[in-house]
C-alpha cells in the first residue's frame, strides 16, 4: 500500500519514505531515509559524470596527446631559438671585447713606447739646452707637455658577476663573458683620446726637431763666422766632428727615434764646437783696446816722428785723450807693468798659444805683474809717456815674441763682436 501524501505541518519532522513492494501475496516494505536518498543521488550523478569523462577521454585521447605534443614542441623550439640567439649575442660581445682589448693593449703599448722615447729625448734635449744656454743661443722650444699617464690600471668585476646572477641583455652588452661562461674583468682606463694624445706627441716631436735644427744652424753659422775670423789671422780650431770617416755603404732603415737622436747629436756637436771657438776667442788678442778710437799710425815702415827717417813701426797707434781707459784684448797674465825705455809706461800680457800684447805710452797703470787679467778688463789709461809726440796708445801683437800686424786681429774682433750681439 502506497504511502499517502500528507501536507507538512509546522513543527513536525517529515517521516521517512515508506516503500512497499507487493507481489502476489508477498508484500515487502522498507523505509528510505532522506540522507540515503541524497547520497544515492550524488553517487549516481558522480558515476554518470565519470563514465561520460572516461568515454570522452577514450574517444578524444589521440587528439589531446597530439595537441599537447605539438605545443611542447613549439615551446621547446622557441626556447632553443632564444638560447641560440643569446649565445650568438654572447659570442659577438666576447669577440668585440677581445678586439677592444687588443686595440687598447696596442694603443697602450704605443703610448708607453712614446713615453720612453720622450724620456730619452728629454735627456738629450736637456744636454743641448745646457750647451745652448752656456753659449748664449736662444732656444725656440715649445712648452707643451704630454698628458700624464695614470699611475695604475685597475681591474673591476661586479659582485653580481662573481655570483653568476642573471643579467639583462643590456647588462650582457656592458659585461663581456668569456668562453667559460664567466664574466670577464674589464679594463678601467681614464677618458683618454688616444688619437689626440698621439697627435700632440707627434706635433711636439716635430716642433722639437725644428727647434734643434734651428739651434744647430745658428751654432754652425756662428762657428763659421768665428772660424773665418780666426783664419783671417792665421788661426785654426779643429772641429772634433770633422774626423776621418769611411767604410762600405750599407743601406739601413731609419726610424723616427733614430732620426731625432741623430739630430740631437749633431746639434750637441755643433754647440760644443761653437763653445770651443767662443772659449778660444777669449784667449786670442782679438778686438780693439779702445772702443771707437781712430788708428793714427799703421803697422810697418813709416817715417820716424823724431828722426824723420824710415823706420819699422811694430804696432799701431790709437789717437785718444789722456785718461781714456785701455782694455785687454784677451785674457792673460801680466808679465810686465812699468816703464820700459821708449815705450814709457807699458803693460805686457802673455796669452795662450805664444801670443803677447803690449800697451805703451800709458799715463796710469792699473795692474801689477803676475795678475791674471780677463778679456775686456781695464789695465791702464792713455797717456804720452816715453818716446811720444802726444797722447795716444801704442798697441802691439806678438807671436812667439815676433811683432805682427794687429789690424787683422782688430778686424776679426769686430766680426766676433757682431756675432756676440746676435
Amino acid at each position: 500500500m502506497a504511502p499517502q501524501n500528507r501536507p507538512p505541518q509546522f513543527g513536525k519532522r517529515s517521516e521517512p519514505v515508506q516503500v512497499v513492494i507487493a507481489k502476489g501475496t508477498q508484500v515487502h516494505s522498507f523505509s528510505i531515509k532522506p540522507w540515503y536518498a541524497t547520497a544515492l543521488t550524488l553517487f549516481v550523478a558522480v558515476f554518470t559524470l565519470s563514465y561520460l569523462a572516461a568515454t570522452s577521454y577514450l574517444v578524444f585521447r589521440d587528439d589531446l596527446i597530439t595537441f599537447v605534443d605539438s605545443r611542447s614542441d613549439r615551446m621547446r623550439h622557441d626556447y632553443e631559438d632564444r638560447i641560440a640567439y643569446l649565445r650568438s649575442q654572447i659570442d659577438k660581445m666576447t669577440s668585440r671585447s677581445l678586439v677592444d682589448q687588443e686595440t687598447l693593449e696596442t694603443k697602450l703599448e704605443i703610448m708607453l713606447r712614446q713615453q720612453e722615447e720622450l724620456a730619452t729625448r728629454h735627456e738629450a734635449i736637456g744636454a743641448v739646452l745646457d750647451l745652448a744656454r752656456d753659449t748664449g743661443i736662444a732656444v725656440p722650444l715649445t712648452t707643451r707637455a704630454p698628458m700624464e699617464k695614470p699611475d695604475t690600471i685597475s681591474l673591476r668585476i661586479d659582485a653580481s658577476e662573481l655570483r653568476g646572477d642573471s643579467a639583462s641583455p643590456d647588462a650582457l652588452h656592458r659585461k663581456p663573458v668569456g668562453d667559460d661562461g664567466q664574466p670577464q674583468a674589464s679594463l678601467v682606463w681614464p677618458d683618454v683620446d688616444f688619437q689626440t694624445t698621439s697627435d700632440t706627441v707627434n706635433r711636439m716631436t716635430w716642433e722639437t726637431s725644428i727647434a734643434l735644427d734651428a739651434v744647430r744652424e745658428v751654432a754652425e753659422k756662428r762657428s763659421r763666422i768665428i772660424s773665418s775670423a780666426l783664419e783671417s789671422v792665421g788661426l785654426r780650431i779643429a772641429n772634433p766632428a770633422s774626423v776621418g770617416l769611411g767604410g762600405p755603404f750599407i743601406p739601413a732603415g731609419e726610424t723616427e727615434a733614430d732620426s731625432f737622436m741623430q739630430r740631437a747629436h749633431q746639434t750637441r756637436q755643433a754647440l760644443q764646437h761653437y763653445r770651443t771657438l767662443v772659449v778660444a776667442v777669449t784667449r786670442f788678442p782679438l778686438g780693439t783696446p779702445i772702443e771707437g778710437a781712430v788708428v793714427s799710425s799703421n803697422f810697418g815702415r813709416r817715417l820716424d816722428p823724431f828722426l824723420k827717417r824710415p823706420a819699422m813701426h811694430s804696432g799701431i797707434d790709437y789717437k785718444a785723450a789722456i785718461g781714456t781707459p785701455v782694455k785687454a784684448t784677451a785674457g792673460g797674465r801680466v808679465v810686465s807693468a812699468g816703464r820700459k825705455g821708449g815705450y814709457g809706461k807699458m803693460v805686457e800680457l802673455v796669452h795662450a798659444n805664444g801670443f803677447t800684447t803690449r800697451f805703451a805710452h800709458l799715463s796710469q797703470i792699473l795692474v801689477e805683474k803676475g795678475d791674471e787679467i780677463p778679456k775686456g778688463a781695464v789695465i791702464g789709461q792713455v797717456g804720452s809717456t816715453g818716446r811720444s809726440t802726444g797722447p795716444h796708445l801704442h798697441y802691439e801683437v806678438r807671436i812667439e815674441k815676433r811683432a805682427v800686424n794687429p789690424l787683422p786681429f782688430v778686424r776679426a774682433g769686430r766680426k766676433l763682436t757682431k756675432v756676440a750681439a746676435r
